[in-house]
């Protein structure tokens, strides 16, 4: 995957699972990425630790047992997820239903496309629409200005005006570059900006929100030390949640509910993730969704033998599976 930051190869990490005192498991998943989340050997190195003799029965008492794991997000990711499990199991419902009474059924979900020549682009974007995604996303800032608009453009053709096209710049350009940019593809009616500016500039943010013709999220922002209490609607118009950088599905759904008090959307997406993550990412998707914008789970085809494990995209949507715990 070929980002403004840099190509993303491979993903490493760890699987784990939770065995309570009452005999209940759960698993969860560590995918560190640096620098979204700790490196792989502190995320290591936090697995490793033990944890406090005591038993949980809510989510207060699972996140206090984890209060020791908030500096490693990726490895309290983990951990949470393992935790939601046992609960989930000891109900037996969907970790889904732990989290709310009134999750959805299904959602709709993005399909991420990372081919780098126009002609290569435009063809799989015509596939995901044929496959029946109606919102794609592309990675831009890795090449020239002029490079990204003539895939865009291609996109755009290939798949008409009907199709929401959603890009991600990974905090690529300056303010002045991310005016003049997303000014110039207005014509290309994109649905969404995610990231245009570095991940600090928040002020730079709410300067260009409404100045651009196209909305903006607020992706690695979420991620700097001290962000929320730096956070204001008018930084950005949806909240881009990625519970593995942020330490879990638990702080991730903070992070929504916060941005529906103040009028702001959210979606959820992955840092390419396996499939537990995927499938958290699935549950917390379900607990949150509005209808408004489309998730970025569709992700997991990207990783070679995981994704047998987990529900498939159908027609543009996930479905929740109706087993308790992940359902995977």
């Amino acid at each position: 995957m070929v980002t403004s930051r840099g190509v993303v190869a491979e993903r490493i990490g760890f699987r784990v699972r939770l065995k309570a005192t009452d005999g209940t498991e759960g698993r969860g998943e560590a995918a560190p990425l640096a620098p979204f989340t700790e490196s792989l050997e502190d995320c290591e190195a936090a697995l490793a630790r033990p944890m406090p003799a005591w038993s949980f029965n809510s989510i207060d008492g699972l996140e206090r047992l984890l209060a020791g794991w908030s500096d490693t997000p990726a490895a309290r990711h983990a951990l949470e997820c393992a935790g939601l499990e046992v609960l989930a199991r000891r109900r037996g419902v969907p970790v889904a239903n732990v989290l709310s009474a009134n999750a959805n059924e299904s959602v709709a979900v993005s399909a991420l496309l990372h081919a780098t020549g126009s002609a290569e682009l435009a063809a799989e974007a015509a596939a995901a629409v044929e496959a029946g995604f109606t919102t794609l996303k592309i990675k831009i800032g890795a090449a020239p200005l002029h490079v990204d608009a003539n895939r865009l453009l291609a996109v755009r053709r290939a798949v008409g005006p009907e199709c929401k096209l959603r890009v991600d710049a990974n905090g690529a350009w300056s303010e002045g570059e991310a005016r003049s940019a997303l000014r110039g593809f207005s014509a290309l009616a994109l649905e969404l900006c995610e990231q245009p500016v570095a991940s600090n500039a928040y002020d730079a943010m709410a300067r260009l929100k409404g100045a651009v013709g196209c909305p903006l999220g607020l992706d690695e922002g979420l991620l700097v030390a001290r962000a929320s209490e730096r956070l204001e609607a008018r930084v950005a118009d949806v909240w881009v949640l990625k519970p593995m950088a942020l330490g879990g599905v638990l702080p991730a759904l903070r992070l929504a509910r916060q941005a529906a008090a103040w009028g702001v959307g959210s979606y959820v997406t992955t840092l390419l993730d396996g499939a537990f993550a995927c499938a958290a990412a699935l549950h917390l998707a379900c607990v949150i969704d509005a209808g408004v914008w489309a998730h970025g789970l569709a992700t997991l085809s990207e990783l070679h033998g995981e994704e047998r494990e987990q529900p498939k995209p159908s027609r543009g949507r996930m479905t929740l599976p109706r087993a308790m715990g992940w359902g995977i």
